[in-house]
């Protein structure tokens, strides 16, 4: 039995059968729906999508058969991916490719075949086949009709494929996106950490000073005692501890270490906080989901992002209590927060420049609404002009000069918000208000909205 020769392109065929990633997935209807009408077309038991492997054929819908899989040696498929061409077999017996393949030999005991190769991306990736254990013929209308069962089938895989790849630039995009956030945001992040650390340090050295003085202190105290004659009035030597006191200035320092040790622990606390808040933002996973406390998750960012709010503005916090917890990935909500927070302190700056010296307010509120948790974000800053208020979500779409902005913060909160979590994600900007407000809905329990499927068809 002569084996199928590998087609030349075989390393860029297998590279798009598994970015497809589709082997050794469930059963599924739309596939199930054109094999059983291929028997029904061409009156046969037997259909497959069969997909080639390296070393096995793969069958992602299966009538009539039990079997999942085959060798690749046996598969009359692996001929068919050799051309574009329908593969015809009249009668298997009499083909010296398939004579004494073990499929004719022994159950399924193939005699007819046709297999139309299904090309994805130029690349015959396997084939819509039709078998029967009589031999036959086909007819132009049964090769038509099978035809345009495989191009179903091909533009379904096209779908599938041009879906993942879409996610795929949708992740990267995202990480793009988060590590331009954290290097935006690792100035104000170094700030907010020096400022604790510095004291921590001036702390640690008065700390030091002051014990090496008591140390010193205390040594003569002990030296004394050990001198000293218990009938005896030491006058003198009381004198002498009374000018070291005073040129320690013990009095001051029993006062002014402990408020050292006070603030040097205020300080560590400042920067653990900070350290934790950048962990929490920086490890979540861009796909998995579990349930998280939205409120927790706005306390990170708050925290993250305060060196870039604080000049311009104060920030309010309206958390509601008791929020049940919502189904979603931490990482991507906390991305959506932070650009929320940080285009609101933009846009109240934006406000500054034109001369306004009123007080800028950032305000972060969240309810439950029926089965959603919201977070509005208002502030009080420039506002958005209603003629651009419907393309705000778009990608590369900005108001704000060359250089502060790349136009794809908010259109990534959108995708985050809508497509990868099944909520929604509106703003309010009023005319003459000076005020906006974007509210993020998310469902308690988290969904996708994804490509549908594609629709049944019939013949």
């Amino acid at each position: 039995m002569p084996k199928a020769p590998l087609p030349p392109n075989e390393g860029d065929r297998l590279k798009v059968l598994n970015d497809l990633e589709i082997l050794d997935t469930d059963p599924e209807s739309s596939f199930d729906i054109v094999t059983r009408l291929a028997c029904d077309l061409l009156k046969v038991p037997i259909a497959l999508v069969s997909l080639l492997d390296f070393n096995r054929q793969w069958f992602k819908s299966c009538i009539g058969l039990t079997a999942s899989e085959t060798s690749r040696d046996v598969a009359f498929c692996a001929h068919a991916i050799l051309s574009d061409d329908p593969l015809v077999v009249a009668d298997a017996t009499q083909d010296e490719r398939f004579s004494d393949n073990p499929l004719v030999l022994e159950a399924p005991f193939i005699r007819f075949y046709l297999g139309i190769p299904l090309k994805v991306e130029e690349q015959l990736i396997g084939t819509l086949c039709v078998i029967s254990p009589e031999p036959r013929t086909v007819t132009e209308d049964e090769l038509r009709g099978i035809k345009g069962l495989a191009k179903l089938l091909e533009d379904k895989f096209a779908l599938i494929l041009a879906l993942k790849r879409q996610k795929a630039g949708y992740s990267r995009r995202l990480q793009t996106e988060k590590l331009a956030s954290i290097g935006a945001l690792a100035a104000g992040v170094a700030h907010e950490i020096n400022t604790p650390m510095q004291f921590v340090a001036s702390n640690t050295e008065f700390i030091e000073a002051g014990f090496n003085g008591l140390k010193t202190l205390l040594d003569y105290y002990r030296n004394l005692v050990g001198r000293l004659d218990p009938s005896a009035r030491p006058l003198h030597e009381c004198e002498e501890v009374r000018a070291m006191e005073a040129d320690l200035d013990l009095d001051f320092m029993l006062r002014e270490i402990p408020l050292a040790v006070s603030q040097t622990k205020d300080g560590i606390s400042r920067v653990t906080h900070m350290v934790e808040a950048m962990r929490d933002f920086t490890h979540g996973s861009t796909s998995g989901k579990r349930s998280e406390q939205i409120n927790d998750l706005i306390r990170t960012t708050v925290v993250l992002t305060r060196n870039a709010w604080k000049y311009v503005s104060e920030l309010e916090l309206d958390l509601a209590l008791d929020l049940p917890q919502v189904e979603c990935s931490a990482s991507e909500i906390n991305q959506v927060i932070l650009n929320l927070i940080v285009n609101a302190a933009h846009a109240i700056e934006e406000r500054k420049e034109l001369g306004w010296d009123g007080q800028g307010i950032i305000q972060l509120r969240t309810f439950q609404n029926n089965e959603e948790i919201v977070l509005e974000v208002t502030d009080n800053g420039i506002g958005i002009q209603p003629k651009v208020l419907h393309r705000i979500f778009d990608p590369f779409f900005t108001t704000k000069e060359v250089g502060k902005g790349t136009g794809q913060g908010l259109a990534i909160c959108y995708d985050i918000v809508v497509y990868r979590h099944g909520g929604t994600l509106d703003v309010k900007s009023p005319v003459g208000a000076r005020r906006t407000t974007f509210s993020v809905n998310l469902p308690i329990k988290s969904s996708e909205k994804d490509v549908p499927d594609l629709p049944a068809f019939t013949v």
